[in-house]
């Protein structure tokens, strides 16, 4: 028979439960608790830290302006579709929609880099504060939703049905940038 260490044959060093008093056990088991909770707090705030970025941070094809509106509700849209030829078009209607008391956030989608200048991204965002811009074609590419050259078949206006089925907007109104708006005059 092998030897046993001397602490577990004398029990030296070991105490068990029921040899402590019930003022040592309290304050031992009061310690291992406020020890256990202390560590489970610790890991949910660093958790938080960690994971608090990507739940606020936007995707990699939505682009914001540095004075995007960030409590503009995400549960209504004007969507539209542009490309370099028709930005001041666009602008245009941005701005006619702001004049008649639009709030609403509006969507500009295109599809890839070169259908939208950085040149024109720039106008857009200087003027309005609620409009993001959607490279709808790339961000399906990237998630595998679309190879490359179906998605080049989308660009121009084919590039609707694409937004409608990207916006996270519940509810959409879809315009062209050639659209007029006209208002009834009150009686």
């Amino acid at each position: 028979m092998a030897p046993k260490p001397k602490d577990l044959e004398t029990g030296g060093g070991v105490r068990l439960a029921s040899s402590l008093k019930p003022s040592e056990m309290d304050t031992s088991l009061r310690r291992r608790a406020g020890l256990l909770l202390l560590c489970v707090i610790a890991g949910v705030c660093l958790s938080g830290l960690f994971t608090a970025p990507l739940a606020t941070h936007p995707p990699l094809f939505r682009a914001r302006g540095a004075t995007f509106d960030r409590s503009v509700a995400r549960d209504k849209a004007v969507v539209m579709c542009m490309h370099d030829g028709v930005v001041s078009m666009g602008l245009s209607l941005v701005r006619e929609l702001r004049c008649l008391g639009n709030h609403e956030l509006v969507q500009v989608y295109h599809c890839f880099p070169d259908e939208l200048s950085a040149k024109s991204r720039d106008m857009l965002f200087a003027a309005d504060s609620r409009l993001e811009i959607v490279d709808v074609c790339s961000d399906l590419v990237e998630t595998g939703a679309l190879d490359e050259e179906t998605a080049r078949h989308f660009r121009s206006w084919w590039i609707k049905p694409l937004a409608l089925y990207h916006t996270d907007a519940r509810e959409v109104i879809l315009l062209d940038v050639d659209d007029l708006f006209m208002r009834d005059r009150p009686c």
